[in-house]
């Protein structure tokens, strides 16, 4: 990846990503794929545990497997505080 206006090479951050939908889901497993350390976040608590045991978003993205360094919140301001992109 090209560097951005003369910022350097783009470091490798620690994400969190708020809310478990399609598009969150998505955007967590891309991130956590790509080597980073990957919060998903939903507001819902059995949501969570369930997104945790089974490894997948069988709701929303079913069939595609969450990797290993993707970690599970419910709430966001504990998760969100310890990333450096939000």
């Amino acid at each position: 990846m090209a560097a951005l206006s003369g910022l350097g090479e783009p470091a490798a951050h620690d994400v969190c990503v708020i809310g478990s939908g399609n598009w969150g889901t998505t955007l967590a497993i891309l991130q956590a794929s790509s080597g980073r350390s990957t919060i998903l976040c939903t507001r819902d608590g059995e949501r969570a545990r369930r997104l945790r045991s089974e490894r997948e978003n069988a709701v929303s993205l079913p069939g595609v497997p969450f990797p290993p360094s993707l970690d599970i919140h419910h709430g966001y301001a504990p998760a969100a505080s310890a990333r450096t992109v939000v």
